[in-house]
């Protein structure tokens, strides 16, 4: 069993994966004398969890300032490059950005809020540096309360490590504790789990710190707030907005699997993948990062007039979540709050910017850097990597039909190599190329995916196809789904290997459940195993960069931090042992182990609160790895969404088949309703030969991105190289810096 050195539990407290491989090596023969494979254990893959490390409270006597200036703030701390005042009576805060000279205010002036019209808890919360949701045992009826309650009490301390503040409710028996610690960057606010109380008869749900920091009016100065909407999203300060609802209001990562709200199929739901949050006013800016209990978080951000006079952006920390409990088969769930308290200290870091033309792009600059710093981002890539082609070939798919399952092959391993040597032939230098039903049968939520399917022509196919892309130069990725598996999966089962939810019922999707991650990871690292013997160059892991649940199976708890944790690690294996790990939707947490991302998000989520996207998180990633928007020929609007992938710095990407489409119509692929290599083949030489005109900055730096003119957007890298995309005459055009 491979055993964690201190370094290497260091690196897993972080996030991150000691690279335990040769206690993998050694599960060469799992096959048992029943012939079932057995997972391997975490242990056996040298994957233990790590027991948390929780913050620490400070220590010290009570803190009691000497004097107050006119608004009553008093100072608490200071560094190089921030001070930081408080509020004794109030505890609400204000920050100094000591290079601009500008503060930062955790809630309104007075002057402020004597122009407000909201009234009670509404008001009372402007005028709090916290937000508590909390109920009552054995009742799901929601409370609020605040900092302006009469019945709490205020301790301070300060300490080497920052300011203390504890907030004890008397009545409800709740407490719990701030602290805030000034940065390099700026300001770290904390909530540590070992700091809360619950004494009596009240729980608390959820909790919002620093719900109004830096909160500004339509009148007060041009700005806008930032949320992780898609690629990246800005609501602007607008006093001529139409208002309705009650504002954006998203969970990080999506609902989780084991909770899933019902909602109708046609609603689009923002896509969350990177734990971040702004706010613009005028030449100052912050970027706020959500580091400890992110996958426990929402995004809010209200526009002016929403609830209040003010434009506000924040992450809501849930501490118990409502869940349907069925009592018996035939009743109707019942609403249920969580008993447990979910035990997670809550972190985020907020970076201060400042500059004439500060905004979404120097937001986007400030997250790389915090995610190479952290070790979460890959340095660079090869400056001489050539830009490629993304370009999945699906091999074959099953499914039922009115006369049983079936199974249908699309494309041989041959007809494969017929492909590539034409794109090859055609001008593609560089290809990624995936393999989608390579597995025996199809594998759509089979444990059984080896040997490659024989009606594509087996392992030796599959060896010779990778063997004719290494000729030509291209990479040859293998696809797998280690989330789903279907119910009748011959080696799992959703009663012993699917996650739980909270109602003790195991989680089921159309004939499908979801694995626990455990069991999830074990599966991965046995097919890294095997597929070194074709000779593949990776794995593309489909789910496991958009889909991070938790497991309520009462035998193996897990919380979302260690399924990603687990699915990270997974990657790391691929990638040391085979060279390359891609996964779809790019969620931040398994970044450090991805080479390449597929899928990523480029479109909002048509919220109405948005009013313009923006390229967020492809300004963080550009450079670092190859990422590619929908398959070229399955766009909605094809002409515009080229553009996007040009104005956005992607690579372009295909799906294809060597048979018509309409062949695998009643599979598990029936949503792939144009993918005839024939048809597509030159449209896919036209499009790649127009991607290859930004060659040249494929691995530099997104450091501009602003709007020119309606429909008219420039984009620009390190090196003074733009791209100017222009939506109206459907064109680009790229300017280099002579």
């Amino acid at each position: 069993m491979a055993k964690l050195d201190g370094s290497a539990m260091l690196r897993v407290r972080k996030y991150g994966i000691p690279a335990a491989i040769a206690a993998l090596l050694l599960l060469a023969a799992l096959l048992l004398f029943t012939g079932k494979e057995r997972v391997p254990t975490l242990q056996e893959m040298g994957l233990p969890l790590p027991s948390p490390v929780r913050l620490s409270l400070y220590e010290g006597e009570e803190w009691r300032p000497r004097q107050t200036d006119a608004e009553g703030f008093a100072p608490v701390l200071e560094n190089r490059g921030y001070a930081l005042y408080l509020n004794p009576e109030t505890s609400v805060i204000a920050l100094r950005n000591k290079q601009s000279d500008y503060l930062w205010r955790s809630n309104p002036q007075k002057e402020k809020l004597a122009h407000e019209t909201v009234k009670g808890t509404l008001l009372s919360n402007l005028q709090s540096p916290f937000i508590l949701e909390y109920h009552e045992r054995g009742k799901t009826q929601r409370s609020i309360t605040n900092a302006t309650n009469k019945d709490i009490t205020k301790t301070y301390r300060i300490a080497a490590e920052g300011l203390q503040v504890t907030y004890s409710f008397s009545k409800l028996k709740i407490s719990f504790t701030i602290q805030y610690a000034l940065t390099e960057h700026g300001m770290e606010v904390r909530v540590p789990a070992t700091g809360i109380r619950e004494a009596g008869d009240h729980f608390m749900i959820s909790l919002q710190v620093l719900p109004f920091f830096g909160a500004a009016r339509n009148e007060d100065e041009q700005g806008y707030l930032f949320v992780p909407d898609g690629p990246g999203g800005i609501i602007r300060f607008d006093e001529n907005r139409t208002l309705a609802g009650l504002g954006y209001r998203y969970p990080m990562y999506g609902n989780d699997l084991t909770n899933q709200p019902v909602k109708p199929d046609n609603v689009r739901e923002a896509t969350i993948t990177y734990p971040v949050f702004g706010l613009k006013r005028g030449s100052e800016a912050f970027v706020a990062i959500l580091k400890d209990g992110k996958f426990d978080s929402l995004i809010k951000a209200q526009a002016a007039g929403t609830v209040s006079s003010f434009n506000t952006v924040g992450a809501e920390w849930t501490y118990r979540v409502e869940y349907g409990q069925r009592l018996s088969q035939l009743s109707p769930p019942v609403n249920t709050i969580q008993q447990k308290r979910i035990e997670q200290d809550r972190v985020i870091e907020y970076r201060l910017l400042s500059g004439e033309n500060v905004g979404y792009v120097e937001m986007a600059q400030a997250y790389r850097t915090y995610l190479q710093q952290n070790g979460d981002l890959r340095k660079k890539m090869d400056q001489e990597q050539k830009l490629p082609l993304q370009l999945t070939i699906v091999g074959g798919s099953s499914g039922s039909t009115a006369v049983g399952r079936r199974y249908a092959a699309a494309t041989t391993f041959a007809q494969a190599e017929e492909m590539i040597s034409e794109l090859s032939a055609g001008g593609v230098e560089a290809m990624d190329i995936t393999l989608r039903g390579w597995q025996a049968g199809g594998a759509a939520g089979q444990t059984g995916i080896f040997p490659a399917e024989q009606a594509l022509g087996g392992n030796k196919g599959a060896r010779s196809l990778v063997e004719k892309a290494h000729q030509l130069g291209y990479k040859v990725l293998f696809e797998q789904d280690f989330v789903r598996y279907s119910e009748d999966a011959k080696e799992a089962s959703p009663r012993t290997d699917g996650i739980r939810g909270l109602d003790g019922s195991a989680v089921l999707q159309k004939g499908m459940f979801v694995i626990a991650p455990e069991q999830s990871a074990g599966r991965a690292y046995m097919a890294v195993d095997k597929l070194q013997s074709l000779g593949a160059d990776g794995v593309k892991f489909a789910g496991y960069g958009e889909d991070v649940y938790k497991d309520y199976h009462p035998d193996r708890q897990l919380e979302r931090e260690q399924t990603a944790l687990l699915f990270r690690g997974a990657m790391e294996y691929a990638g040391q042992q085979l060279g390359h790990a891609a996964a779809t939707g790019g969620g931040d947490y398994i970044l450090a182990a991805a080479d390449s991302i597929h899928e990523l998000e480029f479109e909002s989520s048509y919220d109405f609160n948005i009013d313009e996207t923006v390229p967020f998180y492809p300004i963080v990633l550009h450079g670092l790895m190859p990422y590619s928007f929908t398959a070229g020929n399955l766009r909605d609007r094809y002409q515009d969404h080229f553009l996007k992938a040009i104005e956005y710095g992607a690579v372009p990407s295909f799906i294809v088949t060597d048979e018509p489409s309409i062949h695998i119509r009643y599979t598990l692929s029936g949503e792939l309703f144009s993918t005839h290599f024939a048809k597509w083949k030159e449209r896919i030489l036209q499009e790649y030969t127009a991607f290859k005109k930004l060659s040249a900055v494929h691995g530099q730096a997104i450091v501009g991105h602003r709007k020119l003119e309606n429909g008219v957007y420039a984009t620009e890298y390190e090196g003074g190289t733009q791209t100017i995309v222009d939506y109206n005459t459907s064109t680009f055009r790229v300017i280099r810096e002579e």
